[in-house]
């Protein structure tokens, strides 16, 4: 009933490019699509029920359409559920209505979102890779039980786990059988904002991963340093589409194996790498590095939807040379011992 494709057989990790850019005047779904894919190189996208549903609490019949497109045109697409945006219109309408929602009407909200989507993953299962599980409230025991509750309607959503609690609520779902789990960052939890605490976390999680054949992916997971520090199976992230919309670039170098962003809007801004603030002879470096990749620099520097397309880009074309640069300087260190 809710049969998925499963992940592509590709170079790990995939990326499943999330959020969406700038519309360009003129452009209908179709057109945005076939740009994003021939010149942005786009394989894999991540849609969420909240933005392609028309019961979803952000619909958007243009994202709609162009998921559709994407599809049609043989991009792979992974659901997410739309629980983090549920949460967003949750505190939105009670800033505008000024006071709190009763459990009553929390409870009947939240069941209409959950009942809209498996509604709409009953109708489009097929064509998704894989459909995540509504993970409403970042708490292990009741996002297990939104896992169970599903499966008895026939889904088989991909479970999540946040770390709030104890490895065991993954290792439970690694012993019922699931080969594939997401996992997020926790990074609201205590002593996961330093790099020592994050790896802790991922060390402990792909430590019971690898005991049980499981793959994992990482959820809204934008670090280049997390992304090949594990060997995730896939990943999504919006970094390319939040940096085109604040005027920033993706600059692979991969002499270095680094990815970072340059400001390069014609608007003003306080990003510290700014081309504006740039030498001369940089300035023109960057001009040629952008228009090597078939882009009119002109273009990219005023326009969010020509910054997302090359950002897309970067992403789909550059991702894994970094990956492989990284592997041959951590080999050429250990050498050296």
């Amino acid at each position: 009933m809710f049969e998925v494709k499963g992940l592509p057989k590709d170079k790990e990790p995939i990326v499943y490019l999330s959020g969406f850019i700038s519309k360009k005047k003129g452009l209908g779904p179709e057109e945005e699509t076939k740009i994003l894919v021939e010149k942005g190189k786009v394989k894999y996208r991540c849609y969420s029920h909240a933005f392609v549903s028309k019961e979803g609490v952000h619909y958007s019949k243009h994202i709609e359409e162009t998921m559709h497109e994407n599809l049609k045109l043989g991009v792979r697409v992974m659901m997410d559920s739309g629980a983090f945006s549920f949460h967003q219109v949750v505190r939105q309408m009670a800033r505008v209505n000024k006071k709190g929602w009763t459990k009553e009407e929390f409870a009947k909200f939240r069941d209409q979102t959950i009942e809209s989507y498996v509604e709409f993953c009953r109708k489009y299962s097929k064509s998704f890779d894989f459909l995540i599980n509504y993970d409403w409230k970042l708490h292990s025991p009741t996002i297990y039980k939104m896992q169970k509750h599903l499966e008895k309607l026939g889904m088989r959503p991909v479970p999540v786990f946040h770390g709030d609690e104890t490895i065991d609520w993954l290792l439970r779902y690694c012993k019922e059988g699931h080969k594939l789990i997401c996992v997020g960052g926790g990074r609201s939890l205590a002593g996961r904002d330093s790099w020592k605490g994050k790896r802790a976390y991922y060390d402990a999680v792909f430590n019971v991963a690898e005991r049980y054949g499981v793959k994992l992916h990482g959820l809204a997971q934008t670090s280049m340093h997390a992304l090949f520090q594990w060997p995730w199976a896939a990943v999504d992230s919006a970094t390319w589409a939040v940096s085109a919309t604040y005027g920033c670039i993706l600059n692979v170098n991969e002499n270095t194996g680094v990815m970072s962003r340059v400001h390069v809007s014609t608007t003003n801004s306080n990003v510290a790498e700014s081309y504006m603030r740039m030498s001369k002879h940089v300035q023109k470096s960057m001009q040629e590095q952008v228009e090597r990749e078939g882009f009119d620099f002109q273009l990219v520097r005023e326009s969010g939807f020509w910054r997302g397309v090359y950002n897309a880009r970067m992403y789909s074309t550059k991702v894994m040379g970094l990956k492989e640069h990284l592997k041959k300087e951590r080999t050429e260190w250990v050498s050296f011992l």
